[in-house]
């Protein structure tokens, strides 16, 4: 998720850091302080079970548990993997992460990527446009930032598991 080229928002609250893209809607959680899982443990997910800790102004972020079918920057791996991410701000508008992949199927040693990302507050993740049976819910909690982000098609009609259509402004 982080090798993309998408628009993020980090997001710290108490005990998690969220890394929301903007492509496919992609939501990370990084658990702060929480204990590791053994890669053999890790109930496999899309982006892997990640838990982090600070050290200093570097949040250092462990992952497993990857599905073996995830495009991880089309790195192939196995189950095995284990992704060690050094992430800090330098000078408050660059993001680098340094990331250390260790497999011991795939690879006869770690190795590590380092990618920087400029902050940008003119630019922030949009909403990605790719449903087809959109629900009301979907669009209570939108926020534009202007007036002309704000979708033609608004209005849902349909209620529970009916099919839904959306009612456009003319």
């Amino acid at each position: 998720m982080m090798g993309a080229t998408f628009p993020m928002e980090i997001l710290e609250t108490p005990g998690q850091v969220t890394i929301v893209q903007e492509a496919f809607t992609q939501v990370r959680r990084v658990y702060l302080d929480a204990p590791a899982i053994a890669p053999d443990d890790a109930e496999p997910r899309f982006n892997g079970h990640s838990t982090g800790r600070w050290m200093a102004n570097t949040l250092v972020v462990e992952t497993v548990g990857v599905k073996t079918s995830s495009r991880f920057r089309n790195v192939p791996h196995s189950a095995r993997m284990r992704i060690t991410e050094r992430m800090r701000l330098v000078n408050d508008e660059i993001l680098e992460n340094q990331v250390t992949i260790d497999d011991p199927e795939y690879y006869s040693q770690p190795f590590t990527i380092q990618r920087s990302w400029k902050k940008s507050p003119a630019r922030h993740p949009f909403e990605y446009d790719c449903m087809e049976n959109p629900r009301q819910e979907d669009f209570e909690n939108a926020y534009y930032v202007r007036e002309r982000y704000r979708p033609v098609c608004m209005r849902v009609e349909g209620e529970g598991m009916a099919p839904s259509k959306m009612v456009c402004r003319l």
